[in-house]
């Protein structure tokens, strides 16, 4: 490539035509999102509502620093491992990536430790053509407070004697490590990961804690400052105090934020909230005094999740975060609405019969408007609107609508791993919220549930793999009677074409993520409503 080529993101490994994973790299951002919401419509509008697709704004993503997982190749010598790609699968010669700026901050300090880590604990790493060596790869999680999760792909369950032997030099060098594993892959495949996971850190799940917007705001985190909002609340809280911390998340400069003051006469206590501040460079925790109240509005800011090694969890995380609010948001104000409609005489109405009640219109418009109850204060006065999440992975979008408490979820993944993150955070959620996971296939689980005369869903939201959901679970939902599906999409051309699968439903809203910058691949979530 020339070096003149004006490239969307300073990279030089895309340069020396190392590393091609960011196809889209020589092209303007700004054109990449265009490009990619003009994708969106043109597929999609045929499916649209009578009265049209209603489309937010295309969610514009972090151009850098926005990648809270990496997964690291392996190569190179004991000697000087190198962490990144493989270029040559014939030599099994692989390249060094760890000054990629596509990962958070965090990941990006986090490498050159692991990588001498690797040297001290004598983890060779794994040749492919000759088949020697132990260490696969590495992957890395970075939570929005700075926590990490490193996981060691092994081949042979033998190389955990060396790593448990070591692991406190490991947290002497890695600070902010949370959970660490070893996940024993002894096939040769395409396949990253094993089946066999042994812990080796305390904990086994790392937080991540979420903002979420409320339903007349843009976009949830700052696409251009830090973790915490650059308007003046700290975590949905309205600063109280003139103190100021700097706050470094996703690789972004600091950004002065406002924080409770630390008097204990004046701070909150809201103790289960752990926040990182920075004294230069060094991260700490704010003191139980310095931690702001808790948030308190109708729209929680905040939603903590949690990820355990091998669940699925969205690698932008300010991406999940809208989508998690759009969904909410969403079918909130549609199961709102067409309740309202049924209580005036509309045919169109919510499978949950006792949602019709007074009561329940009465809570649905005040959530709707008010700036002063809380969802749970409410959430007594009606029967819960029922909603599937399949494909739930950690339960993001489940638990986002479970928060309010004003919906029941089931959520159904086939991952075990992802079920106990679910069901890890659904204990942490607000309460009042009613949500429980299945480890099931989710068709199966679906058919089940209908044999054996269970009430039909108001909502079900999908969120599967780039395969989409298959005729077969789209022909379910054909047939189902359910009102509302929430499907979030990593493949827009699968999404169409299971669309086609389910003419009974059509597109009221829709919104453009892009969740994977300088590539062709973006999110996409719609709001299905049956005719």
């Amino acid at each position: 490539m020339n070096d003149a080529t004006p490239l969307a993101l300073s990279c030089e490994y895309f340069r020396a035509e190392i590393c091609h994973s960011c196809e889209w790299l020589s092209t303007p951002y700004s054109d990449q999102l265009t490009a990619k919401t003009q994708r969106a419509h043109e597929l999609l509008e045929p499916f649209a509502a009578p009265a049209g697709i209603e489309w937010s704004e295309p969610f514009e993503s972090l151009p850098e620093s926005f990648r809270n997982k990496v997964k690291l190749v392996v190569t190179g010598s004991l000697q000087h491992p190198k962490l990144g790609i493989l270029t040559d699968p014939r030599t099994g010669t692989g390249a060094d990536l760890r000054e990629c700026p596509l990962p958070t901050l965090g990941i990006r300090e986090a490498i050159a430790p692991i990588a001498d880590f690797i040297h001290f604990a004598k983890l060779q790493p794994y040749n492919m053509r000759t088949d020697q060596g132990v260490l696969k790869y590495v992957i890395i999680m970075e939570s929005p407070l700075g926590e990490l999760m490193v996981r060691f792909v092994v081949r042979r369950r033998g190389a955990q004697g060396s790593i448990f032997r070591h692991y406190a030099d490991l947290q002497e060098a890695l600070p902010m490590l949370r959970v660490c594993s070893i996940n024993v892959q002894p096939e040769h495949t395409a396949v990253i990961e094993g089946a066999e996971e042994i812990l080796v850190s305390e904990d086994s799940v790392l937080p991540m804690p979420l903002e979420l917007s409320s339903p007349s705001s843009g976009q949830c985190r700052s696409t251009t400052s830090s973790f915490l909002d650059a308007e003046p609340t700290f975590l949905g809280v309205e600063p109280t105090g003139d103190a100021e911390s700097l706050v470094s998340i996703e690789g972004v400069a600091s950004t002065p934020c406002p924080v409770a003051p630390t008097s204990a006469s004046s701070a909150g206590t809201n103790d289960d909230v752990e926040l990182l501040a920075t004294n230069g460079s060094v991260p700490h925790r704010l003191s139980a005094a310095q931690k702001p109240a808790a948030p308190h509005p109708i729209w929680p800011r905040e939603l903590e999740l949690g990820v355990t090694p091998g669940a699925f969890f969205q690698t932008n995380t300010a991406a999940a975060e809208v989508l998690y609010s759009r969904a909410r948001e969403w079918l909130t104000r549609s199961a709102s609405s067409n309740m309202t409609a049924r209580s005036t005489g509309s045919k169109m109405a919510p499978n949950n019969a006792a949602a019709e009640t007074a009561g329940a219109t009465k809570y649905f418009n005040s959530a709707v408007d008010s700036n002063h109850a809380s969802p749970a204060e409410g959430a007594s006065s009606h029967t819960p609107y029922e909603a599937w999440d399949l494909y739930c992975g950690v339960g993001g979008f489940g638990l986002a609508l479970a928060a309010t408490g004003s919906w029941r979820v089931t959520g159904v993944e086939t991952s075990a791993a992802a079920v106990q993150a679910a069901q890890w955070a659904a204990d942490h959620i607000t309460p009042g919220s009613v949500a429980q996971f299945v480890a099931a296939d989710a068709l199966t689980w679906a058919r089940e549930q209908q044999t054996a005369g269970a009430p039909t869903p108001d909502a079900v939201i999908v969120n599967p793999p780039r395969r989409g959901i298959g005729a077969e679970l789209a022909g379910w939902l054909e047939e189902s009677g359910v009102h509302y599906v929430l499907y979030s999409s990593c493949n827009i051309d699968s999404l169409a074409r299971d669309l086609t699968n389910m003419p009974s439903y059509s597109i009221s809203r829709g919104q453009a993520i892009d969740m994977f910058p300088h590539t062709q691949h973006f999110e996409c979530i719609v709001l299905l409503e049956r005719r």
